[in-house]
Formats: C-alpha cells, structure tokens, sequence
C-alpha cells in the first residue's frame, strides 16, 4: 500500500511517517513548501491519503483557508475529475464548534470531505483530536506540554494563565494506533470514537514537568504508574537539552568492591550495582521486613542463607554462565561470596529506599 501524507512534516506527520515505516508502507509526502503539481502526482500513486496539512497559528489570518478549506477543496476535486474513490482520514479538532478561524476552516474542510464521500463513495475518517503531545511536537506554539516541558528543561520560566483550566489530552503514540487501526478497517467510519484520552489540569501538568526537572540528575524517579505520567515524563525527556541526558553517579568504594544506587522511588523501592572482589564477600546480615532481589551478571558467586531462628542454612553457587534471580529472606543472613577468578558485578532491587536510620539491616 501507498500512502500520501500531507504535512508530513508536521508533529503528527513526522510522527506518523515513521510509525508506518516501521511497517514496511511505502510513503509520499506533500508539504506547505512544495508544489501543487507534487501533490496531484502524488496522489494519482496513492492508496490512501492521509490529510494532516493545515494551519494552526499563521502570520496571516487569510492563510487558515488556503491552508485548511482550499487545499482541502483543491483534494477531493481532483480527486472527482479523476474519477478516484481514494480514502482519506483527515484529522480534525475536538473544538470543531469553537469560533476561532481554526476551528470554522476544519469545519469547512470536513464539509469538503463528506461531500466528497457522497459524489464518490469513497470511505472518509474525520478524527476530532484534543490537544495531541508527544515528541516532536512544536514548543511555544500550538502544545501547550511542549511550551511547558521545553521551558522548564531549559530554566526559563512559563506562565499559567487559569489555575483550574482544565484541557484534554491524547499522547502521540495513542494517537499513532488510532489512525493505523483506521488504516487497516474496511469498514467506513465517518466519526471515529477518540479513546485514551485524559483530562488534566494546566497547573498540573505544570508541577509534574517541573518535578520530573527537579530529579533529572538525581537517582530518584517520580511516581509515574499512570499512563498520562508516563507519557509526559517521556514527552519532557524528548525536549531536554542533549546534555543533561548524562549525569554523574555517586560510588562507594571499600576493599570489597564497589556500590552504586542507581535509582531511587517511594512506590518502586531502590535499584543499585556492586562489585565483588575476588576472595570478598558482600551481605553477612539480615533484614526484618525488607526484600531484595539480586542478579549477578558477571563472575562465580557462593550463596549462604542461615535463618537466625533455626540456624538452618543453605548455599548455592551461581555464574554468569546461568543466570539466576535470587531473594534475600526476611530473618535469614545472606551472603554472597566470591569463589571466582575474576570481578563478580551484580543488581540488586530492594522494596524500599534506603534509610540509614530505619535501616532494617542487621549483620550477625
């Protein structure tokens, strides 16, 4: 299949192209700078059009109609002349009755497209999105999550106009499976239902963004259980300078090896990376209520597992060669002791973040 994209180049375009690589369709592009000659071409190729040109925010108001309802018209009409039933999906907004110039030219342009649906029976899907965010997506212009996560990346400071406006939100990537979903249909959906969608407060969105600023060079993660956290943490990281993708770490270095916390969480506990020496041993105490799960991932380790109640005990040896997870049992001393020749590196998660003063941690 061949599918034209108009506006590729834009945030949902760029998005989408890529997407649909990943999947083998061969793609042609029609952008604001090329020619309408282009475009007729490439739709006399095309399978499937997939309308994402359009003008939010111009420097001339005139430009909403060139860009939205003309080209639009300047579609489906060649598409008539031709005599071609192509289907097209073109995406709309969910503030379709809003009376911006935006928002009366999309509307004009799905009358455009229904109306063409009608002289040739051709399959049409309008997709009303709210505001899409997500990577690539244009700061300080339409993406009110990209003029925020970009700003607040950078140390510049962002403004907050209504406390208690609350917007709703659809991420790239749930978009991206929409539009493919409608792609693969035979069925005509004139009106898709618009899924994953969140409502979500601008303030909040704000203070999540500025946390997850607060702890980028820190080993501490914010809560991001929920999808809509997860998506904009994804979404500030893409708009973070490229040089603050790198932080230094604190080690501890002793005669056994080394150790190092590699990230901390209140809801997700503590996740850190040791060294044996050879002939060293790390452990030798036990915990009450605290859990941890380790994997060495290099070298020959002896496991030693004593129950201080019963004093019954058991070992293990494991290797790098044979993978295993292995737990520490709350009221059992645990050691791991290096049998080896070599470095014994090692991971360690615990259910909870260290604490020097409940440290839970007792060496018998």
């Amino acid at each position: 299949m061949k599918i034209l994209i108009t506006g590729s180049q834009g945030f949902i375009g760029k998005n989408i192209e890529i997407f649909l690589k990943q999947k083998n369709y061969q793609i042609l592009k029609f952008d604001r700078n090329d020619k309408i000659k282009k475009l007729y071409g490439n739709i006399l190729k095309s399978d499937l059009i997939l309308h994402f040109a359009g003008e939010n925010r111009p420097s001339n108001p005139k430009l909403f109609y060139k860009n939205n309802t003309e080209l639009t018209d300047q579609i489906c009409k060649f598409l008539i002349k031709k005599k071609l039933k192509t289907k097209i999906i073109f995406t709309s907004t969910s503030k379709i009755n809003n009376k911006s110039l935006y928002a009366i030219t999309k509307k004009q342009s799905e009358q455009v497209l229904i109306k063409y649906s009608k002289i040739t029976n051709a399959k049409v899907s309008i997709l009303r999105f709210p505001n899409v965010f997500g990577k690539w997506s244009k700061p300080n212009y339409n993406s009110v999550v990209a003029t925020f996560a970009y700003n607040i990346s950078r140390g510049k400071k962002i403004k907050i106009f209504n406390k208690n406006e609350k917007i709703n939100l659809l991420y790239i990537d749930d978009a991206m499976n929409q539009i493919y979903r409608l792609i693969k249909t035979r069925r005509n959906i004139l009106y898709p239902k618009i899924t994953k969608v969140s409502t979500i407060k601008v303030s909040n969105i704000a203070k999540k963004l500025i946390n997850f600023q607060s702890q980028i060079s820190e080993i501490y993660i914010s809560n991001i259980r929920k999808p809509i956290d997860r998506n904009l943490y994804s979404t500030f990281i893409s708009f973070m300078p490229e040089q603050k993708a790198f932080s230094n770490i604190k080690k501890k270095i002793d005669v056994r090896g080394n150790f190092v916390e590699f990230l901390k969480s209140k809801d997700y506990g503590q996740v850190s990376l040791f060294t044996i020496n050879k002939n060293q041993e790390r452990g030798g105490h036990y915990h009450n209520s605290k859990v941890e799960k380790f994997l060495i991932i290099k070298g020959y380790a002896k496991l030693i597992f004593k129950n201080i109640a019963s004093n019954k005990y058991f070992f293990r040896k494991v290797t790098e060669k044979n993978l295993c997870i292995f737990h520490s049992i709350p009221g059992w001393v645990h050691t791991i002791k290096n049998v080896g020749n070599s470095e014994i590196v090692g991971i360690v998660w615990a259910n909870e973040i260290f604490n020097e003063k409940k440290a839970d941690t007792f060496y018998k």
